[in-house]
C-alpha cells in the first residue's frame, strides 16, 4: 500500500512528535527501557508493512474481521480500519455500509 507523499509525511511527523514527547516522559533510562523501545518500534514497523491478504468473502469471516476490528480500536495506535485492509475485508464492509446492507 502506497501512502500519497504529503499525507505520509504529515502522519510521519505526527508520530515523531508524539513520539518524542513520550519518550521525553521517561526520568530513567535503562536497559529495559531501550529494549522496550525498541521491540515496540519494530513490532510497529512490522504490522504497518503487513500486505493485505486474500481472505473468504463468507459471512463467518466478515464477522470475525469485525470483532478483531472493533477490539483493535480500543488499543491504542492501531486502528480498526487497518487490521479489516490487512484482513481484506476493508473494501467489502465500506460497501455495505454505503449501500446500508448489514446483511
Amino acid at each position: 500500500m502506497i501512502i500519497p507523499f504529503p499525507c505520509g509525511l504529515f502522519f510521519t511527523g505526527l508520530i515523531l512528535v508524539s513520539a518524542f514527547i513520550i519518550l521525553k516522559e521517561i526520568k530513567r533510562w535503562h536497559l529495559g527501557v531501550v529494549l522496550a523501545v525498541v521491540i515496540g518500534t519494530a513490532i510497529a514497523w512490522w504490522v504497518t508493512n503487513l500486505p493485505p491478504t486474500t481472505t473468504p468473502d463468507a459471512l463467518w469471516f466478515t464477522f470475525i474481521s469485525g470483532a478483531i476490528a472493533i477490539c483493535a480500536m480500543i488499543l491504542p495506535g492501531i486502528s480498526g480500519s487497518f487490521i479489516l485492509l490487512i484482513m481484506g475485508q476493508y473494501e467489502g464492509i465500506l460497501q455495505a455500509v454505503t449501500e446500508r446492507n448489514f446483511f
